[in-house]
């Protein structure tokens, strides 16, 4: 009796783990959409853009592909990798290849990151909602920053915000073309 009771958890456990879904499964598969570039000094631009994020190790390493189709520049492809930090359901790297590693949380449905480069910060979300994906990224200078400070009555409760104004912006709408 043990023995067929050990026998029946031992096969239930590895059906369960053979259908056990990726973290990313749901998101997995090909993409397109057109993304808007706006920019504070000129009128808006509009580019196709396709995305692919496809499994290149079970439940840990992604593909994390997308490609500009510019009538103006021709075809570019960015082709990172994303991989998941551990047994984390949060934190992932987006590998770009090239030696530059960005972090990305995953919360509620969405990847956020934020970066610094050449005195530009950047953020970026991708956020998934049914079968689509939408694709922000906002950059703003960070020597144009303004500082101010609250008011209060005590001296210890007062503190500065330096902002910076946003003067770039990259939205794109996917849909799924397919699945993988």
């Amino acid at each position: 009796m043990k023995k067929s009771l050990f026998l029946f958890v031992f096969s239930l456990t590895a059906i369960v783990s053979v259908h056990a879904q990726s973290v990313l499964s749901e998101w997995e598969g090909a993409y397109e959409g057109e993304m808007i570039v706006g920019n504070t000094t000129r009128s808006n631009d509009t580019v196709k853009v396709s995305f692919e994020l496809t499994p290149l190790e079970a439940d840990s390493t992604w593909t994390y592909r997308m490609t500009y189709h510019s009538d103006k520049f021709g075809e570019i492809v960015k082709d990172y990798q994303l991989t998941r930090v551990g047994d984390s359901k949060i934190d992932f790297l987006l590998d770009e290849k090239d030696g530059i590693i960005i972090e990305m949380s995953l919360m509620n449905n969405c990847f956020y990151s934020m970066f610094e480069v050449m005195d530009n910060i950047y953020s970026t979300s991708l956020r998934k909602s049914g079968d689509k994906l939408q694709f922000d990224l906002f950059s703003s200078k960070m020597k144009e920053g303004t500082i101010t400070k609250n008011e209060a009555e005590k001296p210890e409760e007062v503190f500065e915000v330096t902002s910076y104004k946003p003067g770039l912006h990259q939205t794109i709408v996917f849909k799924r073309i397919s699945t993988n």
